[in-house]
């Protein structure tokens, strides 16, 4: 393996997780406050919102991913892995901050985290069966 091939890996990694983190994070953080504003003028809602299946909404998303929308855009080659790593951890990263911070502010019962859990890795089970099938390796490819 020559320095050429470690420098396109690492071109092809690091970037898109960095950009995708740190836009992931900053919108994560602007979503919870507004939530949290949100809260604050109504108060009843609160109860409401913390079902709201934000997080599996953002798994399904991912499909996006997988899709050949990114690669119809703009070609194949290194912009679309760019980009579909990119969107890939921005996509997951944008969850993680909001819960973070969302937990801090708002903390809830461990029967509210089981179920926001459950939720999670119910769909990501569909996610990663659909993904697998796309790939012919089982899923939903046709037998």
């Amino acid at each position: 393996m020559t320095f050429q091939y470690i420098a396109q890996h690492l071109l092809l990694s690091l970037v898109p997780w960095l950009v995708g983190s740190t836009l992931g994070c900053v919108i994560g953080y602007g979503i919870v406050l507004l939530i949290r504003t949100i809260f604050i003028g109504f108060p009843r809602h609160r109860g409401r919102m913390v079902f709201t299946p934000w997080r599996t909404i953002i798994m399904i998303s991912l499909l996006l991913v997988y899709s050949p929308l990114i690669v119809v855009w703009v070609g194949l080659g290194s912009t679309a892995t760019l980009q579909m790593v990119g969107f890939f951890v921005f996509l997951l990263a944008l969850p993680i901050a909001a819960g973070i911070l969302f937990e801090k502010w708002y903390p809830t019962s461990v029967v509210v985290r089981m179920a926001a859990v459950a939720r999670i890795l119910s769909t990501s089970s569909i996610v990663i069966t659909v993904t697998a099938g796309i790939y012919s390796t089982g899923g939903l490819a046709p037998s």
